[in-house]
């Protein structure tokens, strides 16, 4: 990360309007995750997210767009109160109907949280490989972790001698994934501090906080506030190696308090919403507007639609939209400049292919399955 941002980031100087929007567009797309079996709702998710970005006054005529009349929503909504509704106040929700609905509790021994050596012995290859599997896969912008990790898992199932294990307990099947899932963070980063296009869901929310604080991730960060890129970049390092101390030490306790404490998180988890959402702004509309994507991202889950491309669409919407017309400016509404200028032309090549490779995949298997 440290040695591939700096680069990552003189390398964006050469980007103007029309590569920003084509890279934008590929996230966007890449983040749906089309290879997946139901490539529809990621696409609902990240449309709806782009309607909700354009709340707020226009960037270029100042007009205000589905406002209501509400001068709350001038300047758009805040994607930190965003972000803890569809996160914080749906999973609160969640909480509350699993408790309603079921009253097992996991039984499990205090010992059986430490791994033993001969098991940590047994699994540094695998998770070796799921660290560069996670951390190569975080650099593509909107992968994130999902990706990442079931990559490390079929590839640690194709790799095992035992490949029937894999669902019932192959310790491979949890090691390498866990440690791609963890990698996948620092490569996540390149593209968010680099770039300023967030590499995954957790990404986007530092991205929007770093925003609500005047910063702007990307080449510009470290030209005026280098010192703060990299202090985050030592930050890291310090991260890493306290995470390491605590979660060896102080995992296993956690784990076994939150199973005692768990009819407290809820209103815990909740009050802590509250509390941060008021102290952004000091507004009680946010408390609203929290509560309403609260809501809303417990019935996008009960509907199985992915909550990571919305945030990212609501996130990325400003900039697609401020790129677009910055490029169509400069060229007099010319839409060619996507198609000359040779990045911009990669990016959507990519996009292109994106979007059509799973559907010419689909069609591949039907006509195989049909001889």
């Amino acid at each position: 990360m440290v040695l591939l941002t700096s680069i990552l980031a003189r390398l964006a100087l050469v980007f103007g309007p029309a590569e920003y929007f084509s890279l934008i567009l590929f996230t966007l797309i890449a983040a749906c995750g089309l290879t997946t079996n139901k490539p529809l709702k990621p696409l609902i998710a990240t449309t709806f997210g782009l309607l909700i970005s354009t709340i707020g006054s226009d960037p270029v005529a100042g007009s205000d767009r589905l406002t209501f009349g509400l001068v709350e929503l001038w300047d758009g909504i805040n994607i930190a109160v965003v972000g803890i509704g569809l996160f914080g106040i749906s999973e609160t929700l969640f909480r509350l109907e699993e408790k309603r609905t079921s009253d097992k509790k996991n039984k499990f021994q205090f010992s059986s949280l430490f791994p033993k050596i001969s098991e940590i012995i047994s699994n540094i290859g695998a998770m070796i490989r799921g660290s560069f599997i996670g951390f190569f896969v975080g650099v593509l912008p909107g992968s994130g972790a999902l990706l990442s990790t079931f990559l490390s898992y079929s590839t640690e199932k194709k790799l095992s001698k035992t490949p029937e294990m894999f669902g019932k307990g192959a310790p491979q099947g949890l090691s390498g994934p866990e440690a791609s899932n963890n990698a996948s963070v620092g490569g996540a980063l390149i593209p968010t501090f680099g770039l300023g296009i967030p590499g995954s869901a957790s990404a986007a929310v530092l991205m929007g906080g770093l925003l609500m604080v005047g910063l702007q991730p990307g080449p510009l960060l470290f030209e005026n506030s280098s010192d703060i890129v990299w202090a985050s970049f030592a930050g890291f390092f310090i991260a890493n190696v306290l995470l390491l101390v605590l979660n060896t030490a102080f995992v296993p306790i956690f784990a076994y308090l939150i199973q005692k404490l768990e009819p407290y998180l809820t209103p815990l988890i909740a009050s802590f919403c509250f509390v941060g959402v008021y102290m952004i702004n000091h507004r009680l509309f946010d408390i609203g507007v929290m509560l309403v994507f609260g809501i809303l991202g417990y019935f996008l889950r009960k509907a199985h639609i992915p909550l990571a491309p919305f945030l990212f669409a609501i996130i990325l919407g400003p900039m697609l939209e401020s790129n677009l017309r910055e490029a169509l400016l400069t060229t007099t509404g010319d839409i060619s400049i996507f198609f000359t200028r040779p990045i911009s032309l990669f990016f959507l090549i990519v996009t292109v292919i994106t979007i059509g490779w799973p559907m010419l995949k689909r069609n591949i298997i039907l006509r195989s399955k049909k001889r």
